[in-house]
């Protein structure tokens, strides 16, 4: 029987304060450089990490050496190596079209529960919401990843409530349905872009 520990909650409480953990403008050059996942995936299983302490064990690109499977962004053991939740989690960089998210997880949650009966199995989408600058003159495409995407998202004026509307109806059309929490990290600004970090924790999945 997989321990109690309520990680949810402990995950919800990391992710609302993961800002003080970077430099000024910091999250915003790591959203738009490249995928934000991982440095977040790695900011987030360290503070598990100096939460729990000696208690638990806290990996991170987690592979189940007893059965050579299961890659998990985020796994929380106890002592003797046996898993009690995994977390997964993706990054959609371009804004708009959030909804091709769904498959991927799915997919995560299938491949989880074939191995596991009794882990709790969390899933995070981070999606960045970009706002046009009032400096154009400081963009560089070539420094930017999905520039394109970013581009015609801003000119749509995609905003965060829509970005969510999007995530949800796409959820109820793929038949999920979840314990679902939102919180929109402030990651600053880059080439004169304020950014923000959409993130969605999905608990008690079923579809």
């Amino acid at each position: 029987m997989a321990d109690q520990t309520p990680y949810g909650p402990m995950l919800k409480k990391i992710i609302k304060s993961i800002k003080d953990s970077y430099q000024i403008g910091e999250l915003a050059y790591l959203a738009l450089t490249s995928k934000v996942e991982n440095p977040l995936r790695d900011k987030i299983a360290f503070e598990f990490h100096k939460k729990m302490g000696s208690d638990k064990v806290i990996c991170r690109e987690w592979t189940n050496h007893k059965t050579n499977r299961s890659k998990a962004d985020i796994a929380i053991l106890d002592r003797q190596g046996n898993p009690e939740c995994i977390i997964e989690c993706k990054a959609h960089s371009s804004v708009s079209g959030i909804g091709q998210w769904v498959t991927s997880l799915i997919n995560d949650i299938n491949k989880n529960r074939a191995l596991y009966d009794d882990v709790q199995i969390i899933f995070v989408l981070f999606a960045n919401v970009v706002t046009p600058s009032s400096n154009e003159e400081g963009l560089n495409k070539y420094g930017i990843k999905y520039y394109e995407n970013i581009v015609k998202a801003m000119n749509r004026s995609y905003t965060p409530n829509k970005q969510k509307e999007d995530w949800e109806k796409s959820l109820a059309k793929k038949g999920v349905t979840c314990k679902l929490d939102n919180y929109l990290i402030d990651a600053g600004a880059y080439q004169g872009l304020k950014v923000q970090v959409n993130t969605f924790i999905h608990e008690e999945i079923v579809y």
